[in-house]
């Protein structure tokens, strides 16, 4: 038998795929770079094959926000497909040593979930890209912090605590500067910002969740009892101002002030980012409708 031209397939499913695509046929248009990416596959073409296959994952997501967009009641088939494909082009990815690039379409497949509403898988895939930009330690960073708002729109708390360790923990393993004392100070710049945002974040939830001290975790208690005593250790990398404040909202909500609370609202609404705020108000209704109680 005749070894088949494999060139000649890829070019002609390549027409096919412009035909499909001029006509807005993305899913079929998707299923002919698939086919081209089966080609290059056997030509052991890895970055080809990889490309064309991101390229069908792409085409994926645009058919099932069209099937969205006109309200059809499917089962986001398209989107499943889309996510098979991202996945197999991130193992290839990671096959030929591009750790970035296959962050990178962790990072698109985060936003796709996202978008469709899954935020669970849109967190797991958030801290999945966050693995392969250890290279990149900022951009880790960021995707952490993706996957903590994230886990806050699903109201797991406890997950989005635990992200938060890991985002504090880390920034100081990467920038931290470790002083003669034994303390460690960060290194100026996006990453103190980045710890002091994890810290505020964490406090936040700490206070929402309001743990009884039995039950309370002993990192948990130790971050509510640095900021309640009037520690200026509490947190070395956020301003005074915003430390005082914190202090006092944590001493507000022991005390179960709804009055207190509320004030503190309007003097941290500017240094609080939109995430920080939608707590802050659920900390203040969570006081007013008395789910909050006195410590």
């Amino acid at each position: 038998m005749r070894k088949p031209n494999l060139t000649e397939a890829a070019s002609s499913f390549n027409e096919l795929f412009a035909s499909m695509k001029r006509d807005g046929n993305n899913q079929y248009a998707a299923f002919c770079l698939l086919a081209v990416a089966r080609c290059e596959q056997a030509m052991s073409n890895t970055a080809e094959e990889a490309e064309k296959t991101v390229e069908a994952a792409q085409l994926f997501l645009q058919a099932e926000m069209e099937n969205h967009t006109l309200n059809y009641a499917g089962y986001e088939e398209h989107l499943h497909e889309a996510t098979q494909c991202y996945l197999q082009a991130i193992d290839l990815y990671v096959q030929l040593n591009r750790p970035l690039f296959a962050a990178s379409l962790f990072v698109e497949l985060a936003a796709a979930m996202k978008l469709f509403k899954r935020v669970d898988d849109a967190a797991m895939y958030c801290e999945k890209a966050a693995r392969f930009q250890l290279l990149s330690p900022l951009a880790a960073l960021s995707s952490l912090e993706e996957a903590v708002a994230c886990k806050i729109m699903k109201k797991d708390y406890d997950g989005a605590i635990l992200t938060l360790n890991e985002i504090i923990n880390f920034a100081l393993e990467r920038f931290g500067i470790p002083m003669p004392n034994g303390e460690t100070h960060c290194a100026p710049g996006a990453a103190l910002d980045v710890i002091s945002r994890a810290e505020v974040t964490r406090l936040l939830l700490l206070l929402l969740l309001q743990p009884s001290p039995h039950a309370s975790k002993p990192d948990h208690a130790v971050v509510l009892e640095k900021f309640a005593a009037d520690e200026s250790t509490a947190s070395q990398y956020m301003p005074e101002e915003l430390r005082l404040l914190l202090q006092s909202l944590v001493l507000t909500c022991g005390a179960g002030d709804t009055a207190g609370a509320s004030l503190l609202q309007a003097d941290l609404w500017i240094h609080f980012t939109p995430l920080q705020n939608d707590l802050m108000q659920l900390i203040v209704t969570e006081l007013h409708n008395g789910f909050l109680t006195k410590a």
